[in-house]
């Protein structure tokens, strides 16, 4: 290497060192968190899962009667899956302040086969029959329609 190239070379490397605190202090990192959850578990209106449930429409129900709906469950994973179904965030129309939904309607659920949902691996849809019983004491009440959600609890 001659001279010119030497010190073309010790000035090219200077200019880089010296550009890199420059570029250190222009760039900025931060952490965003995520999170999620696996659910295993779908329900559908039939046992060929070719519909997803989104929403049970009750109906009209009579006061001290009680109706169903059958839904199925399915299991996508490659183990058992334990389910547990639950009514949350009941809601009335008018809202009925003075009046717990509870106190005058029940949600209950029976799976066939047990809570224990198979794996993906053969038999794997489960028929669930989803009641509502509206208690006869609900005619006290101004309550005329009503609303909740279905929660899927699933563990493995």
């Amino acid at each position: 290497m001659n001279h010119k190239q030497i010190v073309g070379t010790a000035l090219l490397l200077v200019g880089l060192l010296s550009a890199v605190p420059c570029l250190a202090a222009t760039y900025t990192s931060f952490l965003v968190p995520t999170s999620g959850s696996i659910s295993m578990v779908k329900l559908y209106l039939e046992t060929n899962c070719a519909n997803e449930v989104t929403n049970v429409n009750w109906g009209s129900i009579i006061p001290g009667t009680t109706v169903n709906r059958t839904v199925y469950i399915k299991n996508f994973g490659g183990v058992p899956v334990n389910v547990t179904l639950q009514a949350l965030n009941w809601t009335t129309n008018p809202e009925a302040s003075a009046y717990t939904p509870s106190n005058y309607m029940a949600f209950a659920y029976t799976i066939a086969g047990g809570q224990t949902i198979p794996p993906n691996t053969g038999v794997n849809v489960q028929q669930t029959t989803l009641y509502l019983n509206v208690f006869a004491n609900v005619t006290g009440t101004n309550i005329s329609t009503f609303g909740f959600n279905i929660q899927v609890l699933e563990g493995w």
